[in-house]
């Protein structure tokens, strides 16, 4: 876990867990953002030997700019609901609700089988990114 009380940025050629592991990436910031940012140009990297695993990226705000794969596992950006620890006295808020996303052009969707029946949604268009 990578847990900020601020503003984080995260860049990196991409982005994923290890195989069958459980990784969450947060803010406890009231309006603090997260931003992951692609490092390098050209082509995207080849797909990591990873497989199974979750992600969860938690913030006030989000900005996603980079490579985040998950292959067959599971991708979490954002909730609309606090992300707490603890019980009673002990309950800490880790990552408020997440107020605003924002996708990149840059941005590069997790990866999907080639055999998914789903789509591949077209890339945003506007050169700032796209708010969600």
């Amino acid at each position: 876990m990578i847990t900020a009380n601020g503003n984080l940025s995260l860049t990196a050629r991409q982005v994923y867990p290890t195989t069958g592991t459980t990784f969450s990436i947060t803010s406890a910031g009231a309006d603090a953002t997260i931003r992951i940012g692609r490092s390098g140009s050209g082509e995207a990297p080849p797909v990591p030997y990873s497989a199974g695993g979750n992600l969860s990226i938690q913030a006030a705000h989000i900005v996603q700019g980079g490579v985040i794969r998950v292959p067959f596992g599971n991708l979490t950006l954002g909730s609309n609901t606090a992300r707490t620890t603890g019980t009673g006295a002990s309950l800490v808020t880790i990552a408020p609700a997440t107020q605003s996303m924002v996708l990149a052009t840059a941005a590069l969707p997790a990866y999907r089988p080639a055999a998914s029946p789903f789509p591949t949604p077209p890339p945003p268009t506007p050169s700032s990114g796209t708010s969600l």
